[in-house]
């Protein structure tokens, strides 16, 4: 019953941030658009930052099901490439609002956690210490955040294409810098 609420305000939130800017949105009109009370929404979220930090981490947690599924690591990979193309209007005005710096954190700890999962299950022979492992996970967090949202806002995104440059990018197969052997 409370993750049917959460998701009941979640979704009022989305729609209403497809009407209008996203600055606009009160939880004052988030609860009369919902119906409930202002107890009701407290009960379940602090504020609207807490309700779009919780919406990106269900769209996360549902792309990575989806993303396991696969056969292929492209595969996967263009699960989270479409579902971010399908998503990107909404992604950019959260990001065109003054809860810009917020918002942002949210999607690159939400694709942390994402990259994170998919490793531990496609790829658990990866040892790394924590330290290593949480320096490549901001890397690539930050990175493909960066590339995605870029490529998105194209008039012409081909999926294929950049799914298949994430999973290069990702197995470093895409640029192979010789460093020597100092490393």
């Amino acid at each position: 019953m409370q993750t049917d609420m959460k998701t009941r305000i979640s979704d009022t939130f989305l729609a209403l941030a497809k009407e209008k800017n996203i600055d606009r949105i009160t939880v004052k009109s988030l609860i009369e658009e919902c119906g409930i009370s202002r107890q009701t929404f407290y009960y379940h979220f602090q504020n609207l930052i807490d309700v779009i930090e919780w919406s990106v981490k269900q769209g996360m947690e549902e792309m990575l099901q989806n993303s396991l599924k696969q056969e292929s690591p492209q595969e996967a990979m263009k699960i989270f490439v479409s579902t971010t193309a399908e998503r990107y209007r909404i992604i950019k005005k959260l990001l065109d609002s003054r809860k810009r710096q917020e918002v942002e954190e949210i999607i690159v700890q939400a694709l942390k956690t994402y990259l994170n999962d998919l490793v531990r299950n496609k790829a658990p022979e990866i040892a790394l210490d924590y330290s290593d492992m949480e320096a490549a996970l901001d890397f690539y967090s930050y990175g493909i955040t960066g590339l995605l949202l870029k490529a998105c806002g194209k008039e012409q995104l081909d999926q294929n294409k950049l799914a298949r440059q994430l999973v290069l990018l990702l197995a470093g197969k895409m640029i192979d810098i010789e460093l020597g052997d100092e490393i």
